[in-house]
């Protein structure tokens, strides 16, 4: 398991015990498994979201909202800032 020998786990134990102390060692770890399984949780979310995007279509609705949008955006701009066409 990573490398690590009985020895190293045991020392690692000792440590543990030493900084959390015995009554809060069981508190520290279930919150690290929660941490753990957040992470875990928030990759799986990540990758379910991608795919729902990648599901859609540009509808017609869309399509107008991105123009309404592209538009707004053009009138709120300065002469200076808006794009020159070539």
């Amino acid at each position: 398991m990573f490398g690590l020998g009985a020895t190293e786990l045991i020392i690692i134990l000792v440590i543990l015990v030493f900084v959390f102390g015995l009554g809060k060692l069981p508190t520290a770890a279930k919150q690290l498994g929660q941490g753990v399984k957040s992470f875990q949780d928030g990759l799986q979310g990540k990758d379910e979201e991608i795919e729902v995007g990648a599901d859609k279509k540009d509808t017609p609705d869309l399509i107008e909202d991105k123009k309404v949008e592209q538009a707004s955006r053009e009138a709120s701009m300065s002469p200076q800032q808006k794009p020159t066409e070539t």
